[in-house]
């Protein structure tokens, strides 16, 4: 069962974009957009006041589909069984206490030398016992290569400390009184309930939550914190209860990805992210709305970020036309055999909402093989899904030169309920956005949502950014305002939703476009590409 939206190939398919026509263009020559532009990036007064306008010259035509684009997974650490629903306590535990130490030790590496050397310090530099050696081996090597003299600068927690000093640990939230020992509480975080919980690499063994004291330097100290962001803080603690933060320190974001050596020509993306349908019934005209902008436009790649078949619909239990199995091969049929006519490849990024796939986060792919099972019955089928590629959600996916982080839950939405500031410049999207590109994980808050199945041991295996380098661009899906942002060189995309939850129109998705920018040298009559740029431009198109 199949439903596209013709049955021939497009016009569109066999000729080329030509910028050089009469059309109305924007984003520097590419063809200007049928519908409404929600936002787009760069705006009018980043284009005059940008620094590459003047010494870059990018070339911006998109070229046609001759190009052969190749879309890989980028390997963060070795996979083992994929095995999820049964996360021991020890191992939860001990893998968010790894990942705090990680960006503490991140944090550390980063101070100059004088903050270290100003630091009261009387901590031995011996190494202390982790229980890495005996869950993680690659964890204990972790351990053997932190400098000693950035752990000596740290503090414990319940230290009574006179003088400000360096102390680290997780921000948490302070349990409500008459609160179950060891049950999850799930509540807002605001200046009067901040708590520290120490780690054992940095505070000998010591886990209590020691009161976070934001109020008495409040006109001076300036702060951005969510629920469980690893931190690393000058501060006093007196009485061994209560510590007075005097200044926080903030992790560097790592370079991006070079594209050096790598030679490809411009890349046009499409981004959409799910659900499709909305809330009052079945009907996938948003899906359809999308397929036929996407056929207007021609993109060299499409990314979808699912769900198809929302298990959370408030109609899902009443649907009874078909199995959810054959609804959900209905809809991605649609998909692969429509962008198989315009000769467009598709990324699918799984969603844990998938109402028949894994209910669990990070969301593996559906199928164990590189097509779906119902592929292999027909040819015809199987022909569609040549260009269909599968991965994990969240992943780190490079197409040709250019890496791409994609994530489907709202994490923005979950992190700016539980964040609070003070005393913060810029723009409060831009700095969410920072937090998650810094924190080395597409999903930094801990616990998680309510909502949300987050598995521990996948989360680590899964979820985390490269270690050595940032994408050049992250997908966070959001519903909040659609946006695309340049956070210190990373560029962070909201496409918004294909489906309004109670409208049929009105959904968004995102258009980038990649390419390599040319430089004019001086010196030299010829012109030479600047290797490691990548200019990036976009906007944000309302369905």
């Amino acid at each position: 069962m199949s439903f596209y939206l013709g049955k021939s190939v497009p016009n569109a398919v066999s000729r080329s974009v030509n910028v050089h026509a009469t059309s109305s263009v924007t984003l520097q020559g590419v063809t200007k957009s049928s519908g409404k532009i929600l936002c787009s990036f760069p705006t009018q007064m980043e284009n005059q006041q940008s620094q590459w306008q003047t010494a870059f010259r990018p070339s911006l035509i998109l070229p046609t589909h001759s190009f052969t684009w190749k879309i890989r997974s980028v390997p963060i650490q070795k996979s083992n069984c994929l095995r999820y629903m049964h996360q021991r306590p020890l191992v939860k535990a001990e893998i968010l206490d790894s990942w705090t130490w990680d960006q503490i030790r991140r944090i550390m590496e980063s101070l100059p030398p004088s903050v270290i050397e100003n630091t009261d310090s009387t901590m031995s530099n011996r190494p202390r016992f982790s229980l890495s050696s005996v869950l993680d081996p690659s964890l204990k090597q972790r351990d053997s290569e932190v400098k000693k003299p950035a752990i000596s600068a740290l503090r414990p927690v319940h230290s009574r400390l006179q003088t400000p000093s360096l102390v680290a640990g997780r921000v948490a939230a302070r349990p409500e009184a008459g609160a179950v020992k060891d049950v999850v509480q799930h509540q807002r975080l605001d200046p009067l309930s901040v708590c520290i919980v120490g780690t054992r690499r940095a505070g000998g063994g010591d886990l209590g939550r020691v009161m976070l004291d934001v109020n008495t330097n409040a006109s001076s100290l300036e702060y951005s914190l969510y629920i469980g962001q690893p931190v690393v803080f000058r501060a006093t603690n007196v009485n061994g209860r209560s510590l007075i933060a005097f200044e926080f320190y903030q992790p560097k974001i790592l370079p991006l990805f070079d594209v050096e050596g790598e030679t490809c020509s411009g890349l046009h993306l499409a981004v959409a992210c799910g659900p499709f349908t909305t809330n009052t019934s079945h009907d996938i005209s948003p899906l359809l709305a999308l397929l036929k902008s996407i056929k207007e436009h021609q993109p060299h790649v499409l990314i979808l970020l699912g769900p198809f078949v929302d298990s959370s619909h408030p109609l899902i239990g009443d649907y009874c036309d078909s199995t959810f199995d054959e609804l959900y091969q209905a809809r991605l049929n649609t998909v692969a055999e429509w962008c198989f006519l315009l000769k467009i490849k598709v990324v699918v990024v799984s969603s844990w909402r998938e109402v028949c796939g894994s209910p669990v986060y990070p969301t593996p792919p559906p199928f164990d093989s590189a097509k779906p099972p119902w592929a292999y019955k027909n040819p015809e089928v199987a022909s569609w899904y040549e260009n269909v590629t599968f991965v994990w959600d969240p992943s780190t996916i490079k197409i040709g030169p250019y890496c791409l982080g994609l994530s489907s839950p709202d994490v923005l939405f979950q992190m700016s309920s539980v964040e609070i500031s003070a005393n913060c410049t810029g723009d409060r999207l831009a700095r969410l956005c920072r937090h998650i590109l810094a924190s080395g994980t597409y999903y930094p808050v801990h616990p998680a949502s309510e909502d949300l199945p987050l598995d521990y041991p996948l989360w680590w295996e899964h979820a985390r950014l490269p270690p050595d380098h940032s994408p050049h661009c992250v997908i966070l899906p959001s519903r909040l305002r659609t946006f695309i942002k340049n956070v210190e060189g990373v560029v962070c995309v909201n496409p918004g939703l294909t489906a309004r939850p109670t409208s049929a129109s009105g959904g968004s998705y995102a258009r980038l476009f990649f390419t390599r920018p040319q430089v004019c040298d001086t010196d030299q009559s010829a012109e030479k590409l600047v290797y490691g740029k990548v200019v990036i431009q976009g906007e944000v198109l309302q369905l």
